[in-house]
């Protein structure tokens, strides 16, 4: 049985980029750490998209346990066309997908094109 959010072949990153017609790298990552977590606790990890530019988006990840804060990350990733390896507008796909998704729907940077 495949895992949650994956094709059966398991090939999850082909699926995305067959979906959405582009990719992603991290471009910056922020890491604030408050607690530690040890090998046998039940963490949650709360991920949403808060912001998208023009070919960038922005996440923030809360890491919990039970109602502790233990820490939080807020990523960068860029767009890119898996084909050339440059940088693009991220998909309105990917957009829209996420907006039907998100219940706070994420900002969007004023872009002039």
């Amino acid at each position: 049985m495949a895992e949650s959010g994956t094709q059966p072949s398991g090939e999850m990153l082909g699926g995305f980029m067959q979906h959405f017609g582009g990719d992603n790298w991290v471009r910056h990552a922020d890491v604030d750490y408050r607690a530690p977590a040890r090998a046998d606790d039940l963490l949650d990890i709360a991920v949403r998209i808060t912001r998208f530019g023009r070919t960038s988006y922005s996440l923030l990840v809360h890491l919990l346990r039970g109602d502790e804060l233990l820490n939080v990350v807020k990523l960068t990733y860029v767009w890119f066309d898996p084909e050339t390896d440059q940088v693009a507008p991220v998909a309105a796909k990917f957009i829209e997908a996420v907006n039907d998704f998100e219940i706070i729907k994420p900002e969007r940077a004023v872009v002039n094109a």
